[in-house]
């Protein structure tokens, strides 16, 4: 597998697509709290993860706010971009996780010097992957549908979806991998 992310042209205009109708879809459900009309309320991410030629666009993450004056609540919409509230990009958290399995220290100084990633956080990630995840529901509920038994659980995602080929496979994973982030 590649260390190198795809061209921002073609995944990051995939995800930011999938970003906007879960946006779309979460406004016409309304408020969970209290039923009410949802106003856009956008806020801009510094993701981490050899992003410098990332367009500004790209680094926004979509938030709704209750337009009732007794709620105002916020709420944010899945992400195909963000992982949870991790700093790093979605895609890099899969990838350097499902790179970094296996005991190699010179894995993890690759995966440093083309990420920008800390040894302790690809640590977190892996550790997140092993116990957090492998504990969740969605996982629970999914991981007989995911072929590929023997691998660990990041690298069972890249081969369960050809990830490492192509930019639509890779949006794919991340719209199926945003329903489960913390």
């Amino acid at each position: 597998m590649s260390q190198t992310l795809p061209p921002k042209s073609s995944l990051w205009a995939l995800l930011f697509e999938i970003d906007l109708e879960f946006r779309d879809q979460t406004r016409l459900a309304g408020c969970q709290h209290c039923g009410g009309k949802l106003h856009q309320a956008n806020f801009m991410r510094k993701p981490r993860g050899n992003t410098q030629d990332l367009e500004p666009h790209h680094k926004l993450r979509f938030g709704l706010c209750c337009a009732e004056s007794g709620c105002r609540r916020r709420v944010l919409p899945p992400s195909s971009r963000f992982l949870g509230r991790r700093v790093y990009l979605g895609i890099v958290v899969v990838l350097v996780a499902a790179f970094r399995q296996g005991p190699t220290a010179k894995r993890v100084s690759i995966l440093t010097g083309e990420f920008g990633t800390d040894r302790r956080t690809i640590e977190r990630w892996c550790k997140w992957w092993r116990e957090d995840f492998r504990h969740s529901p969605i996982w629970r509920i999914l991981r007989g549908l995911i072929p590929f038994p023997e691998e660990p659980v990041p690298r069972r995602f890249i081969l369960a979806f050809d990830a490492q080929k192509s930019p639509s496979s890779q949006s794919l994973l991340m719209r199926f991998l945003c329903g489960s982030s913390p």
